[in-house]
């Protein structure tokens, strides 16, 4: 679908990705994620990203996903506001915002989730999440990330698992205690 990445390699670092617009679009039947924006190097800055007035649905995995920090990716920060999506039928989730996915620490994400319309995901409507420890990392933690987070007016229906899910963090894959 649509990624937006600051730092594509952990080599890479202090990016600055401002003013990102990502507005009425269609995007569908991709085989992954249909809009993801993230970072997967150190320090960078995503901020004043709305993605709004979207029709995503019928992706494999994820409908919108952001990612304070991604796959080992330290001290980053991510403004992102989705408003008036409509998400159908993706994989997983429709929407989900986490700031420090497998082995990424020191994150800080703020996200306004508000006004869209979902239904039919397998597993959640909306989701979001502190940190995910390990996955691709067994040995990595993901630690002392912070998300401040608003959910308001979104229509979220018919979904397989739960509606809107608000977690403070997961542990490793692994069962791994302490990696988060």
């Amino acid at each position: 679908g649509v990624r937006i990445g600051a730092s594509l390699s952990a080599a890479g670092s202090e990016s600055q990705i401002q003013h990102t617009t990502i507005t009425d679009n269609e995007v569908r039947e991709n085989g992954s994620v249909g809009i993801f924006m993230f970072s997967a190097g150190d320090h960078n800055v995503l901020s004043d990203a709305p993605i709004a007035r979207n029709m995503v649905f019928g992706n494999t995995n994820l409908g919108i996903n952001a990612n304070g920090g991604f796959n080992g990716a330290d001290g980053n920060t991510l403004n992102v506001r989705i408003t008036d999506n409509t998400l159908t039928d993706n994989g997983l989730v429709g929407i989900r915002v986490i700031a420090g996915f497998d082995n990424s620490s020191y994150n800080h994400v703020v996200a306004r989730i508000q006004g869209n319309t979902l239904g039919q995901h397998r597993v959640y409507g909306i989701a979001t999440n502190v940190g995910y420890g390990a996955a691709n990392f067994p040995t990595g933690m993901s630690n002392n990330n912070v998300l401040d987070v608003r959910i308001e007016r979104n229509l979220v229906q018919s979904q397989l698992g739960a509606g809107i899910l608000v977690y403070g963090g997961n542990g490793s894959s692994d069962g791994r205690a302490g990696a988060v």
